[in-house]
């Protein structure tokens, strides 16, 4: 289902402090995002209070992008989706609640 093991560990990394590729829809159509995440989602919630307890203003928790090609080895995702559509719409509901909708 995989292109590369590159590919593998950041689709597993979904919601996990890091980097990870989120699965959507949008419209019908799959798509798939590049996120980086400072907090593990559950951990979440203690960022309000991390901002009470800082002189910090603005803190990005969250940031996604569309991707269209593979990070890693540049497989083009379509291709991966269509081969592997039934394990694919598996990932959007798993993944549903990380997505931030910025790289939508």
């Amino acid at each position: 289902m995989y292109c590369c093991h590159a590919f593998e560990n950041l689709i597993k990394n979904a919601g996990k402090r890091g980097h990870a590729v989120l699965v959507g829809r949008l419209k019908g159509e799959i798509f798939f995002s590049l996120q980086m995440r400072a907090l593990d989602f559950p951990d979440m919630g203690q960022a309000s209070q991390l901002s009470k307890d800082t002189d910090i203003e603005y803190l990005t928790l969250t940031a996604s992008m569309r991707i269209r090609y593979c990070p890693s080895c540049g497989t083009c995702l379509a291709d991966i989706a269509r081969a592997n559509a039934r394990s694919i719409k598996k990932l959007i509901p798993q993944h549903e609640p990380f997505q931030d909708n910025w790289g939508v």
